[in-house]
C-alpha cells in the first residue's frame, strides 16, 4: 500500500486511489476466505495502475524522454 500512496502523491491521479481501495478490499476479502472476490479486486487494482502507466508513458514520449 505504501507504494500506491507514494505514486498517488507524486502523480495525483485518481487511478492510484482506486487501486489502493481495491487492494484494501482484496485484503479484507482474503481474510474472510472469499478468495474469488479477492482475486477480482486485485485484478481491478492492476487495471487501474496500468491505466496510469499508459498515461505516464504517453507523457514521457510527448516530452522526448522515451
Amino acid at each position: 500500500m505504501g507504494e500506491i500512496n507514494i505514486a498517488n502523491n507524486v502523480v495525483g491521479r485518481q487511478d492510484f486511489l482506486l487501486a489502493g481501495e481495491k487492494v484494501t478490499a482484496a485484503i479484507e476479502k482474503a481474510q474472510q476466505g472469499r478468495f474469488e472476490e479477492a482475486i477480482r479486486q486485485v485484478s481491478e487494482a492492476i487495471s487501474a495502475v496500468a491505466s496510469s502507466g499508459l498515461w505516464a508513458m504517453r507523457v514521457l514520449k510527448e516530452n522526448g524522454f522515451l
